[in-house]
């Protein structure tokens, strides 16, 4: 009861502070037990998403929904935005926001299908218009929308290859073992998250891929191109 009842907040800025007000919802953000309480709070959003016939995964404070639909496919997306609606008046009702701006949708598909079907180009979400993306960042992953997964590989190879960069800067001053080991953390870990998704993807993209991780092996062996990663990796 103390942990959930007679909290206050208050708001600081610089030297100036605003007055004491009650904190009637919610628990204090990073607290132990709130995890457990979020989670017990927006457990029924499971069983409502179900009882329409809508596919979904919960992650924490994001909720995605889908379905599978034929062309044309009217009565699939119908239930969709029906979902949705229902939704929005929940987390209404429950003092919680379902936040339009960070909100997003993806019509999946191979590129012929996707260029010869009719899909609506946007979906009403809470009473605000949300077009619909090409691309759509889940966990860390780009899925786009024909699932050749170009984008996320693109983010990857880009953003290792500035941790690469830094990592030469003080490759002099560390040990070979080191060196190996930030390797492995900066660029390997991130080459291994969700690496089951990247079956079928194209060999360009697996050879972008594999580029990366040889000059990461270099650097780590301070050698040229001969040296391959995995003598390191």
């Amino acid at each position: 009861m103390s942990y959930l009842t007679g909290r206050s907040a208050t708001v600081r800025v610089g030297s100036l502070s605003s007055s004491t007000v009650g904190v009637p919802h919610g628990v204090p953000q990073g607290s132990i037990l709130g995890l457990l309480l979020y989670t017990v709070y927006v457990a029924p959003i499971g069983r409502l998403i179900h009882n329409l016939g809508v596919t979904y995964h919960q992650y924490a404070d994001d909720t995605h929904v889908y379905t599978k639909h034929e062309v044309p496919a009217t009565s699939s997306l119908a239930s969709l935005q029906q979902c949705v609606s229902v939704l929005h008046a929940w987390f209404s009702q429950k003092a919680l926001l379902l936040n339009t701006e960070k909100s997003a949708v993806i019509y999946f598909s191979t590129r012929q299908r996707l260029r010869v079907s009719k899909l609506p180009e946007s979906v009403i979400i809470g009473g605000s218009i949300v077009t619909t993306n090409d691309e759509l960042k889940i966990l860390g992953v780009v899925l786009d929308s024909s699932l050749t997964f170009d984008k996320h590989v693109q983010n990857t190879v880009r953003n290792r290859n500035f941790h690469l960069r830094a990592l030469r800067h003080i490759r002099s001053s560390l040990t070979q073992d080191v060196a190996s080991m930030m390797a492995s953390s900066i660029i390997g870990s991130r080459i291994d998250y969700c690496n089951s998704l990247l079956i079928g993807i194209s060999e360009q993209n697996l050879d972008k891929l594999q580029r990366l991780q040889s000059k990461a092996a270099r650097r780590v062996c301070s050698a040229g191109r001969q040296v391959t990663s995995s003598d390191v990796l």
